[in-house]
């Protein structure tokens, strides 16, 4: 299935697409190899008990996830590439992820500026800058 994540040969893919093969019958799928896995952050606001306002960041589980660094050329052949924008990952939809969630990659904190989740069944593409936020 399309943003389906798993492991073979000790290497781990994410699913791009999955398509009949009219010919055979068969699945045909393409697949990338995962290359980042991202912890996902969301801040939350609720109120506890004694109806204090807490304000924190939620880990909201690890993401295995596709991504490139968005280089000069990137940003000439797509239009579509926001002006602060680091890296582009593609990840399963199943994440959840949403604008201003925070990505962590490499110990570096991201915030997620564009969700795109038509591209690719399955697969959210995400555009994350540099995350400034306490």
């Amino acid at each position: 299935v399309s943003g389906e994540v798993f492991e073979a040969n000790n290497m781990t893919f994410l699913v791009q697409s999955v398509n009949n093969d009219p010919a055979t019958n068969e699945l045909a799928w393409f697949a990338v190899t995962v290359n980042a896995i991202l912890g996902h952050w969301r801040y939350e606001e609720y109120y506890d008990d004694d109806l204090n306002l807490i304000e924190e960041w939620v880990d909201k589980g690890d993401i295995h996830a596709y991504g490139e660094i968005i280089t000069a050329e990137m940003r000439q052949r797509d239009p579509g590439l926001l002006e602060g924008a680091r890296y582009i990952f593609q990840c399963p939809k199943s994440a959840g992820i949403q604008l201003l969630d925070r990505i962590v990659y490499e110990g570096e904190n991201y915030k997620v500026e564009s969700v795109d989740p038509i591209a690719m069944p399955g697969i959210s593409r995400i555009q994350a800058s540099m995350d400034t936020r306490p």
